[in-house]
């Protein structure tokens, strides 16, 4: 887009389509100068700053001035618009440029919404990048500038320099872990937008919420997200599970107080409320409309306790992130089930190398996969991790009647007895059961009360345990968790919920002699 200068003291500049009202150099409102530059080294020094937002469980407690950081800061030749010289901030937001002007004198300074290292850019829906740049400087008059100082406000475009640092810091937090910078993110953000916040795998986008407006999108007006740290780190989450791991959830609106969502999507939700949290070393996760948090919750102790007795099995997004959590932090006087203080070393181990196993069978990945990735890589602990995941009730352990795995291992029930509770531990078993049966005789084959995503398949076996002779995959006809997804016009997912109800089989039996008959569940 055209850049636009106005001439008069006190005036500003249009950038990209950025209005901006700010300070010139030592106070002053410098006027661009007509004569050529002076053909020797000028120096411009100053400091970038944006208006940070801290929060509490609350809300916003209100505004303190923040460094930009390592973001591409340039001198820009107003003539022509050549960038003479170009650099990145400092950790503290300050800059020093030197550069020599041979053409017509009269440069600025440009800070771009954009790391020196290039793992973010922060643009508009239309993909224009934001800046903000000082008043004219003539530079033929001195040999050097101090002072030159920015401060992109809440009032302005505040925002749009937190989400930089925000996901810069997320950036920081990858390449301590993967020895390298992780590739470019680009969020997206307009002030009065609709568009929602969520990560976009197609483009490595993240879209940002800008408040919405009265006309398309009334509810969402005062909901903004360019400050809401957790929620960006969140959906930063979600682009590093798509670039370092693997993500199969099928999407959807999810909720925090459901314990029979999609297994792989209660991975993917609970992946992001933990690596958001893990980043900023902080269990809280606060999201804002206006100034006011419209939803606060902790990863630990889960509160609001509200929350604790929902957030149960590996189908439920709080319960992996609160596991993940648990693992991840310091050993806790108040929790008494955790006692693991591994850091985030040997989870991004299993996250970012086991579950990208191409041999290893992960096609649906959920915390079942990392649970079991973890023991693969060494990590052990088997006692305390148990007493992690229990809190939760995810039952990731073998059951009290291994080994069942054949026919000949078979462990006998009586009709009408009790029931036999089973698990799917350790990944790839399978249970055997005998019966005794009599000719001609109907008998109800079932499974009941499936939690953790267990979706059960039966079969019942002729008397040696070799033959096939019924077959059943659901008990209600669902659409299968195989097949689900989001409808891209309506946005809602068709995925069945892994309750008791979806996840069960059943058959109707008549014994064809009498004898010992075999039932053999898997997943």
């Amino acid at each position: 887009m055209k850049r636009r200068q106005e001439t008069v003291r006190g005036s500003f500049f249009v950038l990209l389509g950025i209005v901006l009202y700010l300070t010139g150099c030592n106070g002053e409102k410098n006027e661009p100068g007509s004569s050529p530059g002076n053909g020797t080294s000028v120096t411009i020094t100053g400091t970038i700053q944006y208006e940070d937002r801290p929060y509490d469980s609350g809300g916003f407690t209100g505004t303190v001035l923040h460094p930009v950081r390592k973001a591409i800061v340039e001198v820009v030749r107003d003539a022509d618009s050549r960038v003479l010289t170009s650099g990145a901030t400092a950790l503290d937001g300050s800059y020093s440029l030197a550069f020599t002007n041979t053409g017509q004198a009269g440069v600025y300074v440009r800070v771009r919404a954009q790391t020196a290292d290039s793992t973010v850019t922060v643009s508009n829906s239309s993909g224009v990048l934001y800046a903000i740049i000082t008043l004219g400087i003539d530079d033929s008059m001195a040999p050097g500038f101090s002072g030159v100082d920015l401060t992109a406000t809440t009032a302005d475009i505040g925002g749009v320099f937190n989400i930089l640092d925000v996901l810069l810091t997320g950036a920081e937090f990858v390449t301590t872990l993967a020895g390298v910078p992780p590739p470019l993110v680009t969020a997206e953000w307009a002030a009065g937008s609709c568009d929602g916040t969520y990560f976009d795998p197609a483009d490595d986008s993240i879209h940002i919420l800008g408040g919405g407006n009265t006309e398309d999108c009334p509810l969402s007006v005062g909901d903004t997200d360019e400050y809401d740290d957790p929620v960006l780190l969140h959906e930063y989450g979600h682009f590093i599970a798509d670039n370092y791991s693997k993500d199969h959830s099928p999407g959807g609106i999810h909720y925090l107080d459901d314990n029979t969502q999609d297994i792989r999507l209660s991975w993917s939700e609970g992946w992001g409320n933990f690596f958001t949290s893990a980043v900023r070393n902080d269990p809280l996760y606060m999201d804002t409309s206006g100034t006011v948090a419209q939803l606060s919750f902790e990863i630990e102790n889960l509160t609001p306790t509200g929350l604790s007795s929902a957030a149960i099995y590996t189908t439920n997004e709080l319960s992996v992130a609160a596991a993940l959590w648990d693992i991840f932090d310091a050993p806790s006087t108040v929790e008494g089930w955790d006692a693991v203080s591994a850091g985030m070393t040997p989870i991004w181990d299993v996250f970012a190398n086991d579950l990208i196993c191409t041999n290893c069978g992960i096609t649906n990945v959920s915390f079942e996969d990392f649970w079991d990735g973890w023991f693969v890589r060494g990590y052990g602990l088997p006692a305390e991790m148990e007493t992690v995941v229990a809190d939760r009730q995810m039952a990731l352990k073998a059951d009290g009647f291994e080994p069942d795995d054949t026919a000949a291992n078979a462990k006998p029930i009586t009709v009408n007895a009790p029931i036999q509770t089973h698990t799917f531990y350790p990944s790839g078993d399978v249970d055997y059961v005998s019966f005794s049966a009599t000719l001609g005789t109907i008998y109800t084959v079932r499974t009941s009360g499936l939690t953790n995503g267990a979706d059960s398949f039966l079969e019942v076996l002729n008397t040696s345990g070799t033959t096939v002779l019924s077959v059943n995959d659901d008990a209600t006809t669902v659409t299968k968790s195989s097949t689900c997804g989001v409808n891209p016009v309506t946005q809602q997912s068709n995925c069945p919920p892994n309750d008791a109800t979806t996840l069960s089989s059943k058959v109707l039996f008549t014994a064809p002699a009498d004898g010992t008959y075999y039932v053999r569940v898997s997943r």
